[in-house]
């Protein structure tokens, strides 16, 4: 048996050192669909990131406006609560978004939310929430959001400081959810199609 082997592979040999042709197509055979994948790879990671930075700025944009009225009108929650309603019926991403304040460092009392059954309720922040609300009152001029996931499903928690008017001291805060299924979707749909397409 193992000469029958031996007489395959030295045929084998010999037909492939008088085509060496053969060798240069299994080569592209194999070279040019890994560069493809390669090549896709590196599109859908550079797509990603640019998805990820556009939510960014666009949960930017969202607060720092937000939070321009909110200042000077904090005292009125029935009007917060309106726009809050009218921000979140047009952000269909949007998952969670409140108001809140502080009652000390570790408890925060929700003013308003998307979800009525959370107003006038304490939260105590999970650390990712924590770590944003610290961020947001070191630099309350600025946006912080962090991507987290969430059965199975990717989001951005992003959280601002609402400052008194008199002061640039944190006297409430924005926090927002904003679910990346959607996009997510759309991606794993374009990624599918593009190896079908190789």
């Amino acid at each position: 048996m193992f000469k029958y082997l031996a007489g395959y592979f030295s045929k084998g040999f010999l037909f492939v050192k008088n085509n060496p042709q053969i060798i240069y197509t299994i080569f592209l055979i194999v070279v040019i669909p890994l560069a493809f994948f390669f090549t896709s790879e590196q599109f859908l990671k550079v797509a990603r990131e640019g998805q990820n930075r556009l939510e960014r700025s666009r949960i930017g944009v969202l607060q720092d406006v937000f939070v321009l009225f909110a200042k000077w009108n904090l005292d009125e929650p029935e009007f917060l609560r309106d726009r809050v309603r009218v921000v979140a019926h047009e952000t269909e991403t949007m998952t969670n978004f409140q108001i809140l304040r502080a009652e000390d460092e570790e408890t925060f009392s929700v003013l308003v939310s998307m979800n009525e059954n959370e107003e006038g309720t304490l939260l105590t922040p999970d650390p990712l929430t924590s770590s944003l609300l610290g961020l947001a009152t070191g630099m309350p001029g600025q946006s912080f959001a962090s991507e987290f996931f969430r059965d199975g499903a990717r989001y951005w928690r992003s959280a601002r400081a609402i400052t008194a008017t008199t002061s640039n001291t944190a006297v409430g805060y924005v926090l927002t959810d904003l679910s990346m299924a959607q996009g997510d979707a759309v991606a794993r749909r374009n990624i599918q199609n593009a190896y079908l397409t190789l």
